[in-house]
């Protein structure tokens, strides 16, 4: 039997998760995800494990760390691109790269807020459509305390109309969220 509670803002009553809990959460370090996270912890405490396909974000380098702003990002990496490759990189190797410093930092600020608002943060990358993998980080989860909670956030964005979408695209959006709803509730039974 699947237990139900209404935590949303202003309801009284008692938070169905405590600190040593662990939520596992798909699609957790980015995105509306994420807030749900950091309100979590905030009336928790609980522990997170964070579920996304993201690798877990490197340190930057110094000359990277001080720069803010999508232009001032965009020309340091493509001065970097060209120290390293000795030609000028395309706009596409620039964007691609910016996206990923990008999200790199959003998951780093998402990780340090959720643990400001009092929980812990576990992060594996991994597909959510791989069921041994769910399990194994699930069961990793489990040394630090039991499974209380499931948020399944993860998604991939396949934009227009469903007629207009290939086999694969299609499959691609319905695995991620079915499977991968399927391969959260087998690894946490």
């Amino acid at each position: 039997t699947i237990e139900r509670h209404d935590i949303g803002v202003g309801t009284p009553g008692k938070m169905p998760l405590q600190p040593g809990d662990v939520v596992v959460v798909s699609g957790g370090a980015r995105g509306v995800t994420a807030e749900t996270c950091v309100e979590l912890a905030r009336r928790s405490g609980a522990t997170f494990l964070l579920l996304g396909r993201s690798a877990l974000p490197e340190a930057e380098p110094e000359w990277l760390t001080r720069l803010d702003g999508e232009a001032a990002i965009k020309a340091a990496l493509a001065r970097e691109i060209k120290s390293a490759t000795g030609s000028p990189p395309s706009p596409r190797d620039i964007e691609t790269e910016f996206r990923r410093v990008s999200a790199a930092r959003e998951i780093a600020a998402t990780f340090l807020r959720i643990e400001e608002a009092g929980g812990r943060v576990l992060y594996r990358a991994l597909d959510i459509r791989d069921a041994a993998k769910v399990r194994s980080a699930v069961d990793e989860a489990r040394a630090m305390g039991p499974v209380r909670g499931i948020v399944h956030g993860a998604g991939v964005l396949a934009d227009g109309l469903i007629l207009e979408k290939t086999a694969e695209q299609l499959d691609l959006v319905y695995d991620t969220k079915v499977r991968g709803l399927e391969n959260l509730l087998a690894a946490t039974e």
